[in-house]
């Protein structure tokens, strides 16, 4: 008799939930699972469905009784870990073992299937907030404000999903597994390079920083490959394409904690400003909105930049009941 382990976990858990449980499961029994990967374990199982996948994955291995325990698997665990080895640091040491069981209780013959995969992790910032992150396979993540990014990386490839808003990637060169971002239209391609991705509701950015990647729009029949300094925005469904050259220095500045200007019209500058604090700086001069502002603002520190645009545009400062900063000539 056979024991479909979909059955133990029952029919409405989401499968790839079940998987992602089932990868923690072994890899936290491990004996070199070091203490950040409990960390990221326990971010991923704050998520209500996260957590019951793994109760259901812990219940399925108790079903098994001894055979959970049995010598075999503790083998077949060191085998895939030896087999990971030949990896550069630190991907060896932070392969998750994901093992599917079905077992002939007669004969007790247990048969194993190995997948060696991470689990899929979610990173995010709320309001205000910008983050950075390193990656199991050297990559770097960073994250700006009110920010989702899904990553699942496996030994075939890294696969990313921006969920909204921007960050930018550092990645770590690995010829044999792909780097791949997923927007709301298309994905963006990358081999050992840095680059940046905005998803704002329907709109994406794709701004290349350094090395070359290849933008699929495989809906609409497009690819796109870009060099450094060059930018690519689009509307989800519309085949437009706006190809640009860029400042990359401006563009990517809000990861320095400071946004940089260079002859950007005073309508831009005050949009990216306003993404980063609760008080909106407004200008009720429309005469002013294409004047060219150079400059380097604190991010967050919306004061500061009304009082700095005030002196350079001869404005004056005033604040109103909705908590708008308000400049004008009155």
């Amino acid at each position: 008799m056979s024991i479909d382990t979909s059955e133990m976990h029952g029919n409405s858990a989401n499968p790839q939930l079940l998987a992602d449980a089932e990868r923690w499961y072994v890899r936290l029994k491990a004996p070199d699972c070091r203490p950040e990967e409990r960390e990221a374990f326990e971010r991923w199982r704050a998520v209500p469905e996260h957590a019951a996948a793994f109760a259901s994955t812990e219940a399925m291995w108790r079903s098994l009784g001894s055979l959970a325990d049995r010598t075999e698997m503790e083998l077949l665990t060191q085998q895939v870990f030896s087999d990971t080895s030949h990896r550069p640091p630190p991907m060896a040491r932070r392969m998750f073992i994901a093992a599917s069981v079905a077992t002939d209780v007669a004969g007790g013959v247990v048969f194993y299937t190995v997948e060696r995969a991470e689990p899929t992790v979610t990173y995010a910032t709320g309001a205000g907030e910008r983050k950075s992150f390193d990656l199991t396979d050297g990559s770097v993540l960073t994250l700006n404000v009110a920010t989702e990014v899904e990553i699942r990386f496996s030994d075939r490839g890294r696969q990313v999903t921006l969920r909204r808003g921007e960050a930018i990637f550092k990645v770590a060169h690995d010829k044999t597994r792909p780097f791949k971002v997923a927007t709301a239209d298309g994905e963006v391609v990358a081999l050992g390079t840095q680059f940046q991705v905005r998803n704002d509701d329907a709109r994406v950015i794709v701004t290349l920083l350094e090395g070359s990647i290849a933008v699929n729009r495989p809906t609409l029949h497009q690819r796109a490959v870009l060099t450094p300094g060059e930018q690519l925005r689009f509307v989800t469904g519309e085949t437009a394409i706006d190809r640009r050259n860029i400042d990359t220095d401006v563009i990517s500045s809000w990861s320095t904690g400071r946004l940089r200007f260079r002859g950007t019209p005073l309508v831009d500058v005050l949009a990216e400003v306003n993404r980063y604090s609760t008080p909106q700086i407004r200008v009720d001069e429309p005469a002013l909105r294409d004047t060219p502002i150079n400059g380097a603002f604190a991010i967050g520190d919306s004061e500061s930049v009304a009082d700095a645009l005030a002196v350079l545009l001869n404005l004056h400062v005033s604040h109103r009941d909705d908590r708008s900063i308000v400049l004008s000539h009155q």
